[in-house]
């Protein structure tokens, strides 16, 4: 980056102070300077002094741990809806019979096969597979 990175925030907010009144050991108690804040003021080509570049971690790791946890909710939301589609309606099976045709789950007929569509005795669907 070319500029200084600016406020550096965790969890929507500024760095929060410990019991001891201090961001990191290396700030005064109760420090109310952006520095102490988490602003970082360098950039990654100059680099960064010690300070700013943990608060820069902290975030860092913030960002990865929320990025992760979305991911396991949406796999776990998309699991879900897949398992309720399949006891629906909208499934559709394929049952093998004199005339084929594809039935929904409740027996009713959803498309019939016309003798053009027919596959032949020989054909093997899982050639291309």
């Amino acid at each position: 980056m070319a500029l200084g990175l600016g406020q550096i925030d965790i969890e929507g907010h500024r760095v929060g102070m410990m019991i001891s009144g201090r961001t990191l050991p290396c700030f005064q108690p109760y420090d109310t300077r952006p520095r102490a804040g988490g602003y970082c003021f360098y950039r990654f080509l100059t680099s960064m002094p010690p300070a700013e570049l943990f608060f820069h971690s902290m975030a860092g790791r913030d960002g990865l741990i929320d990025t992760a946890c979305k991911t396991s909710r949406s796999g776990y939301l998309q699991r879900s809806v897949t398992k309720h589609l399949e006891v629906s309606s909208f499934v559709i099976l394929l049952i093998v019979s004199r005339e084929p045709t594809i039935f929904q789950n409740d027996n009713r007929i959803r498309q019939p096969f016309h003798k053009s569509e027919e596959l032949g005795r020989n054909t093997n669907i899982f050639d291309d597979c």
